[in-house]
């Protein structure tokens, strides 16, 4: 197991562990009487039973990328293209032997390299390669999670989430973060793509189902969706041109990807959508574990 496969204090409870209420800080089991919490956003891998222990009737929601996208973005960013020095094409030289990446599992997050994005939604290896198992996993997400969102489409999907949630459209707003540069960024050509598709069968399966019922989604919408979409891109553009100043810089100790400026003076609301997960985390455990106060819908102060 990669040594990174599990984090302790990070914001990250595990990537190969199914979800489990003891990988959460002061879980349940160790609260006073029946607290819990209110929100659950960690990387994690997808297993209701011990979720709604944590967080109860609380709504589900993920998000899915093209799984050859995925794949590409999963080559450069987790450092595979590494074991391809040398090579003219480093993506397509890796994809003509994906299995046999897969089996020495020699490579950091090397089960990220099959089905990525339906394991992480909780249907191990074994069973990637068998469509039945695959498609009662489909029926299964779609009938617990509330909405599964698609990032070709995010901003699409941010409006319908608005809607499920009863939220403004202010609410959705935010600021790129974490851009992979450029220098990782792998062309895909035609033989690779093709590779790609046939090894994350699974995920393809997956990712057409959901972006069908994006697309089911957004038609039951009604005749204010253009109008709502169109608003929230105004709105997003407002807020890039109050707080980006057009530039992008590298991520200290972390080449493969960079983050956007921040202009000078801007608005603090530019520094709550730039901070990344890992930052909000960091903040609200400090918190948790200092202790602190804040007001409930009925004036009174309660500690956190």
């Amino acid at each position: 197991m990669d040594k990174r496969s599990v984090q302790v204090g990070g914001h990250m409870f595990s990537n190969q562990k199914l979800f489990n209420r003891t990988m959460v800080e002061n879980s349940p089991l160790s609260l006073e009487g029946d607290r819990t919490y209110d929100m659950l956003t960690n990387h994690v891998r997808y297993y209701r039973p011990e979720m709604e222990l944590v967080v109860p009737n609380a709504k589900y929601f993920t998000v899915l990328r093209d799984p050859v996208r995925q794949f590409e973005s999963s080559f450069g960013y987790f450092g595979w293209e590494e074991k391809m020095e040398g090579s003219s094409d480093p993506l397509g030289t890796f994809t003509e032997n994906l299995s046999t990446h897969f089996e020495q599992a020699d490579l950091p997050y090397w089960w990220q390299m099959k089905n990525g994005q339906i394991y992480d939604l909780g249907l191990d290896h074994s069973y990637h390669d068998n469509e039945t198992a695959v498609t009662q996993k489909i029926t299964e997400i779609e009938r617990e999670l509330d909405f599964v969102l698609i990032t070709e489409y995010f901003d699409e999907s941010l409006v319908i989430l608005k809607q499920i949630l009863c939220w403004e459209l202010h609410y959705m707003l935010y600021i790129p973060n974490g851009i992979r540069s450029q220098k990782y960024v792998y062309k895909i050509k035609d033989r690779s793509r093709a590779n790609i598709i046939k090894w994350n069968k699974a995920d393809m399966m997956l990712y057409r189902h959901f972006n069908r019922t994006l697309w089911q989604r957004i038609e039951s919408y009604g005749s204010n969706f253009e109008y709502d979409l169109n608003e929230f891109r105004r709105q997003r553009q407002i807020v890039t041109n109050q707080c980006l100043d057009g530039t992008m810089s590298p991520v200290r100790g972390t080449p493969r990807w960079s983050r956007v400026n921040l202009k000078r003076g801007a608005p603090s609301i530019c520094y709550e959508l730039w901070k990344g997960d890992a930052t909000y985390t960091k903040i609200l455990r400090e918190r948790q574990n200092k202790g602190g106060i804040k007001t409930d819908i009925n004036g009174r102060q309660i500690k956190y």
